[in-house]
């Protein structure tokens, strides 16, 4: 019998046997779920989140460029945004030289919720990752970075 297993294989000792997309997808799973109830207090879904954190971090951005970053829907994206905008967190704004273009951009409330949240958010992750060593946290990274580079190479060999 070979000591080696198939690469979406856990390794030996893993409980059940379970495969690396039954661990991962438990993974997103639970951080979805927690952020979910985490970011409940705030009147914010996970998408909404990071739909702000990017607005956050980029001062002014476009629906497109939400849409290329956030794992949902151009429909879905327009739908946040609108909801974002009535609760005052994200305004519009239609630029001078091609009036087709809406910039977004937090609000002052927007701000500050995205700014609460997110310590909430931080504190959430830190209890996520209790128990384990830098090294292995390297090496999560690491693995992480590999298999969305190859999910981004599978998508522009589709295109």
């Amino acid at each position: 019998m070979s000591s080696q297993h198939r690469p979406n294989e856990a390794p030996n000792g893993a409980p059940n046997g379970e495969t690396l997309e039954e661990y991962l997808a438990g993974l997103l799973a639970a951080v979805e779920k927690g952020m979910g109830q985490v970011l409940s207090p705030y009147g914010l879904i996970a998408l909404e989140f990071k739909l702000l954190k990017f607005c956050l971090r980029n001062e002014e951005c476009t629906a497109t460029q939400l849409a290329e970053v956030l794992p949902t829907d151009p429909a879905r994206i327009s739908r946040l945004v609108n909801g974002l905008v009535e609760m005052g967190f994200l305004s519009r704004r239609r630029l001078t030289t091609d009036r087709r273009i809406v910039m977004l951009s937090l609000t002052e409330a927007g701000r500050e919720r995205i700014l609460e949240s997110d310590r909430a958010i931080q504190d959430f992750f830190d209890i996520l990752e209790q128990g384990i060593s830098p090294e292995a946290r390297g090496a999560f990274i690491s693995i992480a970075v590999t298999m969305t580079a190859n999910y981004d190479a599978m998508r522009q060999r589709e295109e």
